[in-house]
């Protein structure tokens, strides 16, 4: 009998399939994991800027209905900018449910937000910075000295904007089994985000007290994994 159930594991934006290593273990056999790698990611800097929202999201619905096709279940595990694209496959009936790391439905600007990236792509990361250390470990752009080839990371970041707060609208249309994770250390998404998801029945919130938006602390990636587990076991 063939397996029925697909896992869709999306990354965030500059990310990678990388996010998500400690979790690709924990998948049993009677499941299938697929990935997908947004366009512009795996590359260079100037190519990433010349993505864009509306090709990422095509990707994904594109990756879904080819899952669709292929299995009866499907449920998609998300990071940051990825979540946003499950959220609106949930309210599109194209997934069975949805597991979601760092939902950045309410943004909160600090100064490790604008200087991890920096510090990833200039390779200047101290011995002692977990954050961006693991920051460094899930980015898939390629370092580039020519600060002229970022300008197009503007556009991209302003359509990220725009696309979280019509994912907004959405959240209400989630009636499948959710669990959201939300970093109280996160350098770039806000714990209230979980107010989005608030008297929604089918979404369970959780806060991760020693965690960032990369970074996880021992405990909260054991708890993560816990309810990983829990979740296939509802499925299974």
């Amino acid at each position: 009998m063939g397996k029925n159930l697909a896992i869709l594991f999306v990354h965030g934006i500059l990310g990678s399939p990388d996010n998500f290593r400690d979790m690709y273990p924990l998948v049993p056999e009677w499941a299938d994991v697929h990935t997908i790698l947004l366009d512009g990611h795996g590359s260079t800097p100037r190519e990433f800027g010349n993505a864009s929202m509306a090709r990422w999201k095509a990707q994904v619905a594109d990756k879904v209905r080819c899952l669709r096709n292929e299995y009866a279940r499907i449920v998609i595990v998300a990071h940051s900018m990825g979540t946003l694209f499950a959220i609106r496959a949930a309210a599109d009936k194209q997934a069975d449910s949805l597991f979601l790391l760092n939902v950045p439905l309410k943004l909160r600007p600090t100064r490790r937000m604008l200087s991890t990236p920096l510090k990833v792509h200039f390779g200047k990361i101290s011995d002692d910075d977990v954050h961006t250390i693991a920051a460094r470990e899930v980015y898939s752009l390629t370092e580039d000295p020519n600060v002229l080839h970022y300008a197009g990371w503007i556009p991209r970041f302003l359509e990220l904007f725009a696309e979280i707060w019509r994912t907004r609208k959405l959240t209400h249309l989630i009636d499948v089994p959710t669990r959201v994770f939300l970093s109280e250390h996160d350098e770039m998404v806000s714990p209230r985000s979980d107010r989005y998801f608030a008297g929604i029945p089918t979404v369970k919130t959780f806060h991760l007290p020693d965690s960032g938006h990369y970074h996880y602390d021992d405990t909260d990636r054991s708890t993560v994994a816990r309810e990983f587990r829990a979740m296939l076991e509802e499925l299974q």
